[in-house]
């Protein structure tokens, strides 16, 4: 495994507020300076909990896990007057982690990358009073949550556009440290077929087809509809050295190795993303699922307990791949089968089936039919 660069700190200036009330007050008190720059803020009445939307499921409940992502409340809805589309305005430090990182993914040809899937920047407003802080006009995205991955293909959809952002974000020397499914938003908006998203990746930085013994990956059996995008780089690290020493920092997912090892004050930031992705796939979703099982071999690479022996960015995305064309379109467009729950649309036709079996099996026999093992087993 090579050496990864080590971690320059940027300075965080966080813009938070102390309360909902005094988030409410200050955007209240910025109305119209928005104005004039063509925005219309999406004020709350008084008596509200949070100036943002929470993240919530398909039935309106809001996930305690996922609402923590705006507890600085530094984020605010609006509509942009000239076109009437809803963004989200976020104000930041113009050194802080987001700012910094984010920007730095904007420009040029970093921008036109299909892998670059950090959360795209309309614009930036200084702000009228302070010189350190800025406001980030971004995409009013949707949150990730299990309403919205139904199906195998879905999933795999999923799965292919984080892999692929987590490999352009570590190529660029920024790990983002905080993977969790509630730092993943989706845009509908956006149609990419399957055709065109892997050729267009560059052979030198993306693993190819010719790689892949000629098969071409597929997304999935139908062209997708969603892009999904990294948020929350508040704890995103900027790497720019050759020597591994970053120290320890709050994430959501506490099940990293590295946050419980005493000995070991210090890690590698990317091997870190690499962790937190594969146990999120893993716990997010193959813990919950029962036909998902082609993930098994790419997270246990990704979770080891050693980092040294994980895969990288890279090696997780060619694993992935690889894996790809055994999914078959059929497959794909089954129904996420959850563990938890006792499903009649799959147990009665293996019932059927197993009694057609052994009926056919009678018929060419002696009649004396023996059961499979499966069914003699408890």
């Amino acid at each position: 495994m090579e050496n990864h660069p080590t971690v320059e700190y940027w300075h965080s200036a966080r813009a938070s507020f102390s309360s909902p009330q005094d988030a409410n007050t200050f955007w209240r008190s910025k109305k119209r300076f928005f104005q004039e720059h063509g925005y219309i803020l999406d004020l709350q009445p008084e008596g509200f909990t949070s100036p943002v939307q929470n993240h919530a499921d398909g039935h309106g409940k809001v996930d305690p896990r996922t609402d923590t992502q705006h507890e600085s409340f530094s984020v605010i809805k609006a509509t942009r007057m000239a076109d009437g589309s809803q963004v989200c305005i976020k104000r930041v430090g113009i050194l802080s982690d987001e700012f910094i990182g984010l920007m730095s993914l904007q420009k040029g040809v970093k921008r036109a990358d299909p892998g670059n899937h950090s959360v795209y920047i309309y614009e930036t407003l200084p702000d009228e009073e302070r010189r350190d802080v800025s406001y980030m006009v971004m995409p009013a995205l949707r949150p990730v949550c299990v309403s919205t991955i139904r199906t195998v293909g879905d999933l795999v959809d999923l799965v292919s556009q984080v892999l692929m952002g987590m490999c352009f974000l570590h190529r660029n020397k920024i790990a983002h440290c905080d993977c969790s499914l509630h730092n993943i938003m989706m845009d509908e908006e956006v149609i990419r077929t399957e055709k065109n998203y892997f050729a267009t990746l560059p052979e030198a930085i993306y693993p190819s087809s010719s790689q892949l013994e000629g098969k071409q990956p597929q997304l999935a059996s139908t062209p997708t509809t969603r892009t999904y995008y990294f948020v929350g780089f508040g704890g995103a690290k900027r790497l720019t050295s050759y020597t591994n020493n970053t120290s320890r920092q709050h994430a959501k997912d506490q099940e990293p190795p590295e946050f419980h090892n005493r000995l070991c004050s210090s890690y590698d930031p990317l091997l870190l993303d690499i962790f937190l992705i594969g146990n999120m796939f893993r716990r997010e979703f193959l813990d919950k699922y029962s036909n998902i099982g082609f993930l098994t071999s790419l997270i246990k690479d990704m979770v080891h307990d050693q980092p040294t022996n994980r895969v990288d960015a890279s090696g997780a995305l060619h694993i992935w791949l690889e894996l790809l064309p055994r999914i078959s379109p059929r497959h794909r467009k089954r129904r996420l089968h959850d563990r938890s729950k006792w499903r009649v649309d799959t147990f009665v036709p293996k019932v059927l089936s197993i009694t057609r079996r052994m009926t056919r099996a009678s018929n060419g026999s002696d009649g004396n039919v023996v059961p499979p093992d499966y069914l003699l087993s408890k």
